[in-house]
């Protein structure tokens, strides 16, 4: 599971992208995502409409079978992130990866901070 930071304004720095948190979300601090929803990929920056994607470099690949396991390292996060991705994923240790994730995929770390 990653466990991200929210900036005061309710943003998620990601990779030089910053994603907003759903409504639902407001007053936390922190937010989480499981490994299966950070999407990543290599090459050029995916044209997907509506999608926005940052950058990371991949710090460890771990093949696993029937899947890859990647550690990365986000700008504006302070924890590497972890994603799963299908096993014939081509990023390598080293590499500059596109990221995204879908805010529908947050999940709420703890209770919100209350004012």
């Amino acid at each position: 599971m990653n466990r991200l930071h929210v900036d005061a304004g309710g943003s998620l720095p990601l990779g030089g992208i910053v994603l907003p948190c759903p409504a639902g979300l407001a007053g936390h601090h922190t937010v989480l995502v499981r490994p299966e929803d950070v999407q990543v990929r290599t090459g050029a920056a995916p044209a997907l409409p509506g999608a926005a994607w940052g950058q990371a470099r991949v710090l460890q690949r771990t093949f696993l079978g029937d899947r890859v396991h990647l550690r990365l390292q986000v700008d504006g996060q302070a924890e590497a992130m972890v994603s799963d991705q299908p096993r014939d994923c081509p990023a390598a240790a080293g590499d500059t990866v596109h990221i995204g994730i879908d805010p529908a995929r947050l999940m709420a770390a703890a209770l919100k901070d209350s004012a």
